[in-house]
């Protein structure tokens, strides 16, 4: 036989295998086929199975399709008395390939007035498996798309901690949805409960085909509301709807996701557009109340596919804020000291909970900040926040591009390596016409002095998995300078050690004093910082200092000499100031010597 006629001959008796097939399905009479059924099933699976009516036939597809009515099928001796199905009529159309491979796949399943009992224990012994009931191995069926009429159903999965009991009917006409659905049950201890509205069929796996959902979800002080629509309910494929989810804390959703780390939070409620596709999240018009806060914008998150070999997980989000308050903001996990840190209770200024950075190594991303007001327990008024950061294989880089703090503006440039054993830090920032009391609390309660304006800059370089920790290892150099202010006569007169001024400002009051220069050049290594230049210069009075600050107890100390312009009685001695992150203190000290470099600190231009 030639290849031509072969083909040929092939073909035509496939052809005829599917005609005669449809004229057997199409006119074979069920009630032949429905003993050798019913004993076939009984005898496997070792229990009574009853089944008043079975039909076969073909679908528009030329699909074979089987019904059955008045079904009943006992349960498993281990699952209890309840039957595992009682159904006036089952449906089932398959897939005419998958019955010659090792699986089933059932295309739709259709149950009218159903109620069905399924159980698995945490072994993967499932009581649905009739002609192989002690079989835990995969699944040998797949249900594609589900219609349910009056039915209903109960699912005990002991590997999940999952009970559900649900149950369904006629939606109201003037509802959009053609099936009501009420359920409840409990998950990993944690109960919940809800209510849904679908359309006439659902897809469950495989599918990629949209149904209509809306419903609402309970679980303790948890509220979820859903509005749009779903693909493959089972493995959540797509999804595209209208979101809220309020709740007492964030860490409540632990239970539900097991596998996210939720931090214990301030109530919450987050409304916005979600949608998925594949292993892509996004979130658009999305709005977050968090405690006090306000947060919103747009996010897209894609997850690393498993399969792919240097997938990485990303997102990018651009959030905008009116009011954020950096209590509000949770901790990524439960809070941990870092090495060497300050038992708590101990009075600090500088954070010394481990910094959660375990998961930037798995993730790049972009993000988008501004902030119109941040507030912070001990933070100067800051406005105007806007930052720009981007993650790269555990390579973070923040830049500020402004800010307004303490009446003045700021920008820098944070970088935070974790690719290394110790997470390595560098940080650069230059600020203009900060106010010296917003910037510092202490100094509001100085009376007569009118605080000049502070402008500098910082860079600092360090490692630490805490930011106590890292200042306590930084290196770099600090150089700040005043502008303006000026202060009261008597108190000129006491850091000048001018016995005359004092007596003058007792007896007459004064005048403000104006501060002509300022500045303060401090070179640090591992936490350790020297002042390179520190002076003070008002028209009467010259101050030229030392000193030295300890970032890791957050001390430090300044020991400044007076020498006034002109003739004036003043007393022998330099005045030293000393105190922490919270607070000062001075005195009077035996005097120091004064270097040349530093009298002519306020006379350089750098």
């Amino acid at each position: 036989m030639k290849p031509a006629t072969r083909q040929s001959a092939r073909l035509s008796a496939v052809l005829g295998g599917l005609a005669l097939l449809g004229l057997l399905l199409a006119g074979l009479d069920g009630r032949w086929l429905r003993p050798a059924v019913v004993h076939y099933l009984a005898q496997h699976s070792h229990r009574q199975v009853q089944i008043d009516e079975l039909h076969l036939g073909l679908d528009a597809q030329w699909q074979p399709m089987v019904t059955l009515r008045g079904l009943r099928i006992a349960n498993a001796p281990w699952a209890g008395p309840r039957p595992l199905i009682v159904a006036r009529e089952a449906r089932f159309t398959f897939d005419r390939a998958s019955l010659f491979g090792p699986s089933r796949t059932i295309t739709q399943m259709a149950l009218v007035d159903a109620d069905i009992d399924l159980q698995r224990q945490a072994d993967g012994l499932r009581n649905w498996r009739l002609t192989r009931p002690d079989d835990r191995g995969p699944a040998r069926m797949r249900v594609l798309r589900l219609q349910a009429e009056r039915s209903r159903l109960t699912l005990q999965h002991h590997g999940l901690g999952l009970v559900l009991q649900a149950s369904s009917t006629a939606a109201p006409a003037s509802s959009p949805g053609a099936q009501q659905v009420a359920f409840e049950g409990e998950y990993r201890g944690a109960r919940f409960q809800g209510r849904a509205l679908g359309g006439p069929v659902l897809s469950m796996v495989d599918t990629g085909e949209f149904f209509p959902l809306q419903g609402e979800v309970q679980a303790g002080g948890t509220q979820l509301a859903f509005d749009g629509r779903i693909a493959d309910l089972l493995q959540l494929a797509a999804l595209d709807g209208r979101v809220q989810v309020q709740g007492r804390s964030l860490a409540d959703l632990q239970a539900y996701t097991p596998h996210a780390a939720w931090p214990a939070s301030r109530p919450y409620r987050f409304e916005g557009r979600l949608g998925k596709r594949g292993l892509t999240w996004t979130a658009d018009d999305a709005q977050l109340l968090l405690g006090r806060s306000e947060l919103a914008g747009r996010a897209r998150y894609t997850r690393a596919d498993d399969h792919t070999r240097g997938a990485r997980t990303t997102l990018q989000a651009t959030v905008h804020s009116r009011r954020l308050q950096l209590a509000d903001v949770p901790a990524a996990g439960p809070a941990a000291s870092a090495p060497g840190a300050t038992p708590r209770g101990a009075t600090r200024v500088l954070p010394q909970a481990a910094l959660p950075l375990q998961g930037l190594a798995r993730l790049d991303g972009v993000l988008d900040l501004t902030v119109d007001e941040l507030q912070g327990r001990g933070l100067p008024a800051t406005r105007a926040v806007q930052a720009h950061a981007t993650l790269e294989r555990g390579l973070l880089a923040v830049t500020l591009q402004q800010a307004e703090l303490a009446g003045g503006r700021v920008a820098g440039r944070l970088a935070l390596d974790t690719r290394a054993a110790t997470p390595q830090v560098q940080l650069a920032l230059q600020g203009q016409q900060l106010q010296l009391a917003a910037l510092w609390p202490p100094l509001r309660h100085r009376e007569g002095v009118d605080w000049p304006a502070l402008q500098g800059e910082v860079q600092l370089a360090g490692s630490g998995a805490s930011v106590a920790a890292w200042a306590a290892s930084a290196s770099g150099r600090i150089h700040l300078s005043l502008q303006g202010g000026s202060l009261s006569q008597a108190l000129e007169a006491r850091l000048g050690l001018n016995a005359g001024g004092m007596l003058r400002a007792v007896f007459k009051g004064g005048r403000a004093v104006p501060i002509r220069c300022g500045a303060l050049s401090l070179a640090l290594d591992q936490g350790q910082g020297r002042t390179r230049t520190l002076v003070l210069d008002t028209e009467r009075t010259r101050l030229d200092g030392q000193g030295s600050l300890h970032l890791g107890d957050e001390t430090w100390a300044l020991v400044l000499t007076p020498e006034p312009h002109g003739a004036a009685l003043t007393l022998p001695g330099s005045v030293l100031a000393q105190g922490n992150l919270r607070g000062m203190r001075y005195s009077l000290a035996e005097r120091m010597p004064v270097t040349q470099a530093e009298r002519s600190a306020c006379d350089r231009s750098d």
